[in-house]
């Protein structure tokens, strides 16, 4: 916003969906994240469809920071899963993964 030299409302979208699944309408999951409520609702109506339910918040470096995070801990999935390891390890990875982002938003 600073660059357009104006107040410009942001919001930022965030979640972990695949395009061609959400054109298949598999249920998924967002997250619109704006400084103002009111922004972050607008935006998410025109998103939410009953295959897509999007949540909003307040907190944009949480969800930014989130976002990122949820990325490097699809990637280590993807090689566990890659290296045939099994279910055991991805789900304590996951377990893991969800308790590190905690500990950063706490």
């Amino acid at each position: 916003p600073r660059v357009l030299g104006r107040q410009q409302p942001t919001a930022f979208l965030s979640g972990p969906t695949f395009a061609a699944e959400l054109m298949e309408a598999y249920p998924s999951g967002a997250i619109m994240a704006s400084l103002d409520p009111a922004v972050a609702d607008a935006c998410a109506s025109i998103f939410h469809c009953p295959a897509l339910r999007v949540y909003t918040s307040t907190d944009v470096v949480g969800v930014e920071v989130g976002g990122a995070l949820k990325n490097v801990y699809a990637i280590a999935a993807g090689i566990v899963e890659g290296l045939g390891l099994g279910v055991n390890p991805t789900a304590f990875l996951v377990t893991r993964a969800c308790a590190e982002m905690n500990l950063l938003a706490v």
